[in-house]
């Protein structure tokens, strides 16, 4: 396994064309060479660095965070908030909010 090829940030968006951000399986990229990813470029490269590492210490001691990368803090009903793994920034982030959750729960009919 290497730090992989492949677009899993926001500049896939662009390279996608839909706005609707990263799409399923996008993370695989980072794990896998694969012909159907294109190459990384240099701030793609960290990104996949950064994010191998967070997997790696998590495969190999049950903690996402060391001394290297941004802070993952867990998910909590009090701090709901998800790891944001982008090229322009990691840290924190609002996940109903970045997922469009009010939207899409009015959108679902009550049971």
């Amino acid at each position: 396994m290497r730090a992989a090829k492949g677009r899993a940030d926001g500049a896939r968006r662009t390279t996608l064309g839909t706005g609707t951000g990263t799409g399923h399986m996008i993370d695989l990229a980072y794990l896998f060479e694969n012909d159907l990813f294109e190459p990384l470029d240099a701030v793609q490269a960290g990104l996949s660095d950064t994010v191998t590492a967070y997997w790696s210490r998590f495969a190999a001691t049950g903690q996402m965070n060391g001394h290297d990368s941004p802070a993952w803090k867990p998910f909590t009903t009090r701090a709901p908030y998800a790891q944001r793994l982008a090229s322009d920034r990691i840290g924190p982030t609002d996940f109903a909010a970045d997922h469009h959750y009010a939207f899409r729960k009015a959108l679902t009919p009550s049971q």
